[in-house]
């Protein structure tokens, strides 16, 4: 089978299921962009979360807790058209919605991948890490939406996949933003960084499949990296 076959029946597939699916299907393999001839649908796979340079506390000897951060956060997904038009984006929150953190929760946080019996949207409190530690984001029960603010699904696990749509030079960005909840003062960024993917022509958005990372080196809060994949899953 020729790869332009291939993609063009994969775009179809994914085209059909997000138009029929429900919203807790877009979780998973949303298309943030109305797809057009010519267009691709590139995946964004967010893997794994490693926070370093924890500084929690004034403590000199540094014990433990003050290594670890209650963290929540979103994780974007944007393209933006050779013209400069952008699009409206996907947005993956975990660890609560950003200022709206239940007063039910412990200040020590919640375990990482912790998740509530309530499958219609209970309280999400904020993932306690560890320096040094990894995290996957496939553990951690995210929601959809356009926005850190709000949600337009119910938390769901598994849901660190993000599906776009873009055209041969359209740039894709990826931006992650986490914080350190602390109950009595103002929160703390433990993980602030983006970067730019493209414009790729057709011949690279045919190819694409590759593991990267994004990084921020130590603020006096935190530092980060985070890991991802981005690949081209169909065509139209």
């Amino acid at each position: 089978m020729a790869a332009g076959t291939k993609w063009k029946k994969a775009g179809r597939a994914i085209a059909a299921a997000a138009m029929a699916a429900a919203s807790v299907a877009t979780v998973g393999s949303g298309v943030s962009v109305a797809a057009e001839p010519g267009s691709y649908v590139v995946q964004v796979e967010w893997l794994e979360y490693r926070p370093h340079s924890l500084s929690d506390c004034s403590v000199q000897t540094k014990p433990l807790w003050c290594r670890q951060a209650e963290s929540y956060g979103s994780l974007a997904v944007q393209s933006k058209s050779p013209s400069g038009q952008l699009s409206t984006g996907e947005v993956r929150n975990f660890g609560g919605i950003w200022g709206e953190v239940p007063m039910t929760c412990s200040t020590a946080g919640a375990p990482w991948g912790w998740y509530p019996g309530d499958s219609t949207g209970g309280p999400h409190c904020p993932q306690q890490v560890t320096a040094g530690e990894r995290y996957s984001f496939k553990d951690a029960a995210m929601c959809a939406s356009s926005t850190y603010a709000n949600c337009r699904t119910t938390w769901m696990k598994n849901a660190n996949r993000v599906n776009i749509t873009v055209r041969p030079g359209d740039q894709i960005r990826l931006a992650v933003h986490i914080r350190d909840w602390d109950r009595s003062g103002p929160d703390d960024d433990i993980c602030r960084t983006n970067t730019w993917v493209g414009g790729l022509d057709r011949n690279a958005l045919e190819g694409l499949d590759r593991n990267s990372s994004l990084s921020m080196p130590a603020n006096g809060d935190g530092g980060c990296n985070v890991t991802y994949r981005i690949r081209t899953v169909g065509a139209f």
